[in-house]
């Protein structure tokens, strides 16, 4: 199993077997009203998520249910699964 950090609660847990599985995404912009910012800059981040199989969304708070963060994984991965 291998874990990659992609940004604030944001990772990608990658198994032997293939499966990829994203949790918490929010990889750029602001949440919360513009309150919040991400503590690091990843610009590769979204890359990251082209071949997850799955995506895992923990609670609703804009910090892990990121709308505009959303949109763009849709863009680069249409097959994604939403648990």
């Amino acid at each position: 199993m291998e874990l990659d950090l992609l940004n604030h609660a944001c990772i990608k847990i990658s198994f032997q077997n293939g499966t990829k599985i994203l949790f918490d995404p929010w990889l750029d912009s602001y949440a919360f009203d513009d309150g919040w910012g991400l503590k690091y800059n990843n610009p590769d981040a979204l890359d990251c998520v082209k071949d997850c199989n799955y995506l895992w969304i923990s609670h609703w708070h804009t910090d892990h249910f990121h709308i505009p963060t959303l949109k763009k994984i849709l863009q680069v991965n249409p097959e994604i699964t939403l648990f």
